[in-house]
């Protein structure tokens, strides 16, 4: 694909190669991390465990992605691109807040697929509240607010190192690769889901590199998400 594209040179590019490694690498290092899994069943009651790993699922991704991804931005990456498009410049909420409208509706209708509630909520009623001694919503919001930050993380990666950090290299031929692997990332969750990260992928994609920002991403990636939790709550 790459000769297709004539982007032949990109074989002997250095950077290309190491980009293309290293994000590799963090994603299989973030998905196959589970060392948290045995320090919660070591130091947390059996009431906390289920809120403690669920938390720690959304956190972990500082040390496996945020650090490396930033340790590798100031000390090795020669294109500063506002460490991969974390940034203000050029962020315009309109647009997002609009589309993110548009979503509810279908949210709403997905919500009564059985395929849906099966899934969501990802955060199940559990006992964590009474270990707390707070009311139940109280880690239900803690959590949400862990799984709010791990699609920052996820538009850092795919949008912004993916998109921004290899833009120098490939022009806009790197939001296909982007794509593919953001489809394979969605494997396991409801296949409308799964088949319409291919879409939104492509959407955030083009819009990342169009904008130099990912802040958009974020802000349609979490509202979504929310969203999701939030119709699967009320459908129970």
């Amino acid at each position: 694909m790459i000769m297709c594209k004539k982007q032949g040179h990109l074989i002997n590019d250095k950077w290309f190669w190491i980009k293309s490694f290293l994000v590799l690498m963090l994603l299989a290092l973030d998905s196959g991390f589970h060392y948290h899994d045995t320090l919660v069943k070591s130091e947390f009651s059996p009431e906390m465990q289920y809120f403690a790993r669920k938390v720690a699922k959304n956190l972990i991704n500082i040390g496996t992605m945020i650090i490396p991804m930033w340790i590798f931005y100031y000390a090795f990456d020669p294109d500063k691109s506002r460490f991969y498009g974390l940034t203000w410049h050029n962020f315009n909420y309109r647009p997002y807040l609009f589309m993110l409208g548009v979503m509810i509706p279908l949210i709403f209708l997905a919500s009564f697929i059985d395929n849906f509630s099966n899934f969501y909520p990802i955060y199940k009623s559990n006992q964590a509240h009474n270990a707390l001694g707070t009311e139940p919503w109280v880690p239900v919001i803690i959590y949400e607010l862990a799984y709010g930050w791990n699609f920052l993380t996820v538009e850092l990666t795919f949008r912004g190192f993916m998109i921004l950090g290899m833009a120098s290299l490939m022009g806009r031929n790197v939001i296909l690769p982007m794509v593919v692997t953001y489809c394979f990332y969605h494997f396991g969750k409801p296949a409308g889901e799964a088949i319409s990260s291919i879409v939104g992928g492509y959407i955030l994609g083009v819009i990342a590199l169009q904008s130099r920002s990912i802040l958009g991403g974020v802000l349609i990636h979490v509202g979504i998400a929310w969203l999701m939790e939030l119709f699967a709550w009320l459908q129970q």
